[in-house]
This record gives structure tokens, sequence and C-alpha cells, in this order.
């Protein structure tokens, strides 16, 4: 440092220096214990003060009024000065000290400086710097900065601080070295502990549904505060009834709620609230049907519901359009669409199978299926255990589904969802039960089925060419795979059971339904009332003239329908009297009478011949009287003289007087056959009529077949009989199918009536043996 830049920096310049070199002070701070000496060791002639023996409280006071040191050196004063090295400035900025002008830095002893005149004004400003806080307390210059005042808080949110609980539930040690599989685990779990936390909790509070649609991640730990709001909102509404907007994540961590019976009283609430929100957004989301329709299913299996529902179609009886959702998708093992390919004989090929018969056969062949099963699950089997390959695999529940496995079932147990699909579960391990290929032997059994309908199928419908039945061999059985009950089974009832089965499905397909639509009984009521008064009324209007003819019919009883002869018209047919008979419209005046009857009022007015009334235009078409009364029926054929009637026809002057061809009885019931004939006797049933028309061998096959004679035992009865078995059965079965609609026996193994109209047969056999005794008797 050069002795220019010292007398330079003295001054009134070095006043601030102090104060610019503040930047400085934490260098400053290191160099405190170099300058604790007293004697400077490159300049020992400066004597050095120690930073305690400072009268800093004098500077203090100068720094906080602004004081300043006038310059009363002037230019050859100043080159007198002594030097300053900066160590000694540097000092004296630590001591918070002023640098005096020149003129005070002359010694005291110096008496020119005392009485030396001020100089010019310092050109230069000074520029004042805030005093740093922990700079060694040596600038005070700048007053305290107050503390600034507390705010008040607000209330804290309890809606908050619950978020805030349930995300702590996530704190867990070491969770970043779980694996892939494990850390899965956990979300499941973490889930199911804050979907149980946040159970009941409500939120009323304006939200959107945009906020629901902004979830990317549905699981609590990844949403933010906002969504969660909208979505607790949105869950509150819901479970007020209501059916507020929603996106497809909310839906997906409510329905995972359920799964948890978070919120819920227990399985069976949680299955009828997951049907519920399917059925109710299901027309606006339809990406809910293959996501909870699984869930759905995996809930039923893996909760035990044994107490309250029989099987999973139970469950959604009251919810028709997701029950035809699960009937579509599920696809049947044993009908006739899927089995027919597998076939080794070719139904396809026959000349039978047309157009016409193939749906008939068909829904038979379904209907063999099923009667077939029926008989098999009674053995602990059934019929796709028959037919296929069971595979088993171990089976997880829930797919992309967030379900702690701590609520389902832990008992072991067998669950049949569906023919095609069993699960169980094994010391808390699920398996899945399934039937995927037909077994080698099963293709040579549904040949046997189909071919043997068919034969059945063309002997109902006299088709003119017939087939040889197929063999029964048991290769085409296999009862290996079939649990212990079913395994003591025999080929030949297995094919017994088939052949009975054919019948009962041919039968069951082809009778007559009668369906009435409920919505249209009141229009089938209007309507017979109104055809029952129409009979009524015309009952009515006919009922006197077609009492009796005029002829023989007296004008004081127009009423008795009894009193008609054998040679008057039924009274059934008006329209068919006599011509010579008047109609009974004004049976006081005399022209009504016919010319051959005396009137009894005058007799001798009535000429001898027939003569038309006065006014022949009132009487009806129907009773328009001839020209000749040759025309008359020889009957009631009138001679011209009246003398000359017959005694038969003749009507006395009292009624008691009247042949007794012509009496009025006082019954109706004493009417002669001719005028009224009689109600079909009430023996004459369906059977009566079968049986009128079978000759007396063939009612001896009837109660032949009652007793289940073996085929052999049949044929050998027909050749000692003298007839063939195939034409007797043949033609009583023609019989029955005019008499009863539908074919009576079969013959299989053994000689048998169907069992739907055995008990039919045996009292109609009785009451003809009972008939025929007296008969026999005389």
């Amino acid at each position: 440092m050069s002795r220019e830049t010292d007398q330079k920096r003295a001054g009134s310049q070095a006043a601030g220096v102090h104060r610019g070199l503040e930047s400085l002070a934490d260098i400053m701070r290191q160099l405190r214990q170099e300058l604790t000496a007293v004697t400077d060791p490159l300049f020992p002639e400066l004597e050095l003060q120690r930073e305690d023996d400072c009268p800093r409280p004098a500077a203090d006071a100068e720094l906080q009024a602004g004081a300043r040191v006038p310059q009363t050196a002037g230019a050859a004063a100043r080159s007198e000065l002594p030097l300053m090295t900066g160590r000694e400035l540097l000092s004296r900025t630590l001591r918070a000290q002023p640098v005096p002008d020149q003129a005070a830095v002359v010694p005291p002893s110096d008496p020119a400086a005392a009485s030396a005149p001020p100089s010019a004004p310092d050109p230069f400003a000074e520029i004042v710097l805030p005093a740093r806080p922990g700079s060694g307390g040596s600038l005070t210059a700048q007053p305290a900065v107050a503390a600034p005042r507390q705010q008040p808080l607000a209330p804290p949110d309890p809606a908050q601080a619950r978020f805030i609980a349930m995300r702590r539930l996530a704190q867990r040690p070491g969770l970043r070295q779980l694996s892939s599989e494990r850390y899965l685990r956990w979300q499941e779990e973490l889930f199911g502990r804050q979907a149980l936390f946040m159970a009941d909790f409500d939120l009323n509070q304006p939200w959107s549904v945009r906020d629901l649609d902004g979830i990317t991640r549905p699981h609590y730990q990844a949403m933010t505060e906002l969504q969660l709001r909208a979505y607790f909102n949105w869950r509150s509404q819901l479970r007020r009834g209501g059916t507020p907007p929603a996106a497809l994540p909310a839906l997906y961590i409510y329905s995972n709620e359920l799964l948890n019976l978070a919120g819920t009283k227990g399985p069976q609430d949680s299955l009828q609230r997951l049907l519920a929100l399917w059925q109710a957004y299901r027309g606006k989301l339809p990406g809910l049907d293959p996501v909870l329709g699984g869930w759905v299913r995996d809930f039923y299996i893996t909760h035990d519901f044994r107490s309250v529902y029989a099987d999973f179609p139970a469950v959604l009886a009251p919810w028709p359009e997701l029950l035809a959702l699960y009937q579509s998708a599920a696809e049947p093992l044993c009908d006739f669409s899927r089995l027919v390919n597998f076939s080794d004989y070719k139904i396809s090929r026959s000349a039978f199978y047309t157009a016409e018969n193939a749906g008939a056969m068909a829904a038979c062949f379904d209907a063999l299926c099923t009667r077939l099963d029926q008989r098999l699950r009674s053995r602990g089997a059934s019929l796709a255990r028959l037919l296929y390959y069971e595979t088993d695999e171990y089976w997880q529940p829930f797919a992309q589904a967030f379900c702690s496995p701590s609520t389902w079932r832990q008992d072991d147990c067998r669950v049949v969802y569906s023919e095609a699909e069993t699960y169980y579960q094994v010391r808390q391990r699920w398996h899945k039960a399934a039937y995927k290929a037909l077994l080698p032997a099963s293709r040579g059994l549904i040949g046997y089925m189909l071919k043997q309908l068919e034969i059945y199928c063309r002997r109902q419908a006299k088709y003119k060419h017939q087939l040889k039945p197929p063999a029964r061999e048991p290769a085409r059985l296999d009862f290996s795979g079939l649990p212990e009950p079913a395994r003591s089974l025999k080929p030949e009832q297995v094919f017994a059971w088939i052949d009975e089965d054919i019948a009962a499905a041919y039968r069951q397909t082809h009778r007559i339904k009668i369906q009435v639509r409920p919505d249209q009984l009141q229009t089938i009521r209007f309507k017979a009332k109104r055809i029952q008064d129409r009979l009524l009324a015309d009952l009515g209007e006919t009922a006197a003239p077609a009492a009796a003819p005029a002829a023989v019919e007296p004008p004081v009883a127009p009423a008795a329908p009894a009193a008609a002869s054998a040679a008057v018209e039924p009274p059934a047919a008006p329209a068919a009297a006599p011509a010579a008979v008047e109609p009974p419209v004004a049976p006081a005046a005399p022209a009504a009478a016919p010319a051959a009857v005396e009137p009894p009022a005058a007799p001798a007015a009535a000429p001898a011949a027939v003569e038309p009334p006065a006014a022949p235009a009132a009487a009806p078409a129907a009773v328009e009287l001839p020209a000749a009364p040759a025309a008359a029926p020889a009957a009631v054929e009138l001679p011209a003289a009246p003398a000359a009637a017959p005694a038969a026809v003749e009507l006395p002057a009292a009624p008691a007087a009247a042949p007794a061809a012509v009496e009025l009885p006082a019954a109706p019931a004493a009417a002669p056959a001719a005028v009224e004939p009689p109600a079909p006797p009430a023996a004459a049933t369906p059977w009566t009529r079968l049986l009128s028309q079978l000759t007396a061998l063939e009612q001896t096959a009837l109660r032949l077949a009652l007793e289940h004679p073996s085929q052999a035992a049949f044929q050998s009865w027909c050749h000692t009989s003298g007839c063939l078995p195939e034409v007797l059965l043949d033609h009583i079965n023609e019989a029955a199918l005019d008499c009863l609609q539908d074919s009576l026996l079969e013959l299989n193994d053994q000689l048998s009536c169907y069992e739907d109209y055995e008990p039919e047969l045996r009292q109609a056999l009785a009451e003809a043996a009972a008939a025929a005794a007296p008969a026999q008797e005389r």
C-alpha cells in the first residue's frame, strides 16, 4: 500500500469507510485474535488500544447523531500527517469509531492544528448502511425490527384431520424392500383397513363430478384431498338413496368397499348393495358388466350363503336382467347344439332329419339330457361328469380388485356355480374344477342316444323307413371318473334309462300347451259374457214358438215343450215346422188354426181345405202355407172333410179327452225320444272309446302290459295267441293316438305302459270288467 493511497483514503471520505466495509465483517471476525496485541509486530511505533478500552459510547453517539468531524487541515498540513497503515484502519472499523479527518489525526500536542481554519466541504456524500445483527454488536445505528404480530388461527377442519389420520395407516417401516407380490398384497390390506376406518364418514359439501373423473388410480392413498372430498360427498349422497352422476373410478372404490364389508351389515347386505349398484349404473356405464359381473360371482363363491340362497340363480331372481346376462354367458355342456358335433352317428345325414323335424328332435334331445342328468345326480354324479374330463387348477378370486382375504370363508367347502364350473377350498386355498374335453367313450354314448331318439321319432311319425336299433355296447360307458355311488351302475341300467327317457321326453316336447295371457283375461271374460247373453236372448225368442207345433198345441199353454208328438218336428228347429201349421203369433185368431183341425171356438167356420189367412204378409217366410194341402208332410196330411181326420190328430173340445198319443204330460221328462235326443252317456270317456275299438286279444295285451313281462315272454305269448308282436302293438298305439292323442305301450327289454297312463288304464280295465260281468251272468 503506497503513501498516496493512504493519504487519499484519509480525510472526509474515510468517515464512511467502516460502513462500506461491513460486508467484510465475517472476515474481520477471524482476525480478532490477531488484533488483541498491544503493539503491531510490523510497526512497533504505533501503540494500539484494546477493543475494550475504546470509547465506544461516544462513537456510537456520534453515529446516531450523524455527527461529522470538519476538515480543519489544509493541503500543507495533510502532507505532514503520519502514515496510516491498513491494519490500523481495520482495527478502527472493528472498534466502530469514525475515522477522523486529516486534521483530527494530528497529535493534540500540535498547537497549530487546534487553531487551523476549517477547510472546504467534502465533495463526497456519505451513505449509511444498516447494521447487521450478529456482527459483534459494534454497530447499533438502526433500531431493532419489531416482531410480527401473531395472526389468529382458523378452526381445524374435521374432514382434513380425518384424511390425515387415514393416511397415517400407510406408515410401515421397510416398505421399499417389499417384493412386487407382497407390495400388491400390502396395498389390498391397506385399502381394507382404510375402508373400515372411513366406513362411517359422512360429508355433505358441494362437489363436482369432474373431480371424480380426475382419479387416475382408485386408491385412497393415491388421491388428493380434493378428490377425496368429491368421492365421500358422492358416497354420502348414494347412501341416502340417490343416484348421483358417477365415474368408473368412484364406482370401483365403492364396490371395493362393499367387497371388504365396509359400512354394511354383513355379506348378504354387501351382495344386495353390489347388485343394486350394478343395476343402477350399468345402463350409463356399459363397462360395469364384465367387471362387476365377475366380482358378484366371486363374492357368492367366497362367502357362505347356504342358509339364504339355494343356488346362484336364486340370488339373481329379483334381477331378471342380470340373470339373463349370466345365462347367456354360460355355455351349456349337455345340449343338442354342442354334443351333435362330437357324435359318432351323424344325424345330419339322415333322410328323416329335415327342416321340419330338426327343431323337435333338438328339443327332445335336450329334454332327454335333462332327465338322464337327474337320474345320475341321484347317484352323486352328473351327465357332464360322465361325458367330460374334469380339470383342476388353482383359482384366485377378485381379479383387479382390492379385497382382503380376511373377510372370506375359511372352512373347507365346495360350491357348484354352474354345470361347467365347480369351486372348492382346501386349507384356505381355492381350486376350480371345470369340464373342457370329451372322454373317448363319450362319442359312442352320444351316438347311441341320437340314433335311439331318431328311431322313436320315426315310429311315432309312421315314417315308411325304419332303422335298426344300435347295439348296447358296454364300452360306450366309462364310470371310472364318477364318485363311488355311481361306479356301481351297470351299463344295461343306463341304456334302459335312456330308452325310457326318450319316450318321456317325446311326450313332454309334443304336448299341446295352452297359454293364457293374464292381461287378456278381462277381454276373454267380456266376450264370453256377450256370447252368453246373445245365446240366452235367442233362446228366449224361440222358446215359445219352438215348444210345440201349432197343429197340436192348445193356445192356452204355448210354453210346454214336452207336449209334441212323434209326428211333430223337434223344437230345436222351428223353421222346419210343417207348411200346414200356422205360426203362433196370434193364437186367438181363428185363421191361425190349420184347416184340418177344428178350432174349439168355432168348429163349423173352418173350411175343408187349407185356406191362407186374410193377411198372409204378416206370416214369416219359413211358415208360408203352400197352395195345395197335398204338400203337407204325410204325418200331418189332413183329408178334405174334417170328419175324416185321423183320431190321433183330432183335438176334442176338452183337453182331457185328447188321445194318449197327443196327451201333454206335466213333466218335461216324459217327452218322446224323437222330440229331444238323449244326452250322451257319462261313461263315454276316451278310455272307454279306446277299449271299444280294441279286440279281446288286444285288451288282454293291455292287461299283460300292466304286469311288465319281459320281451321274450311277450313274444312267446303272441306266438301262442297267433299274432305278431309288432302288428299288435302298432294297432294298440294307433287306437291310442286316435283316442288319447298319444301312444300307450312300448317294448324294450320288457313290455310296459307309460307311467303317466298306467293308473288310468288300470281303472278303465277294471270298469270294463265290472260292466261285462252282469252280461256274462245273463
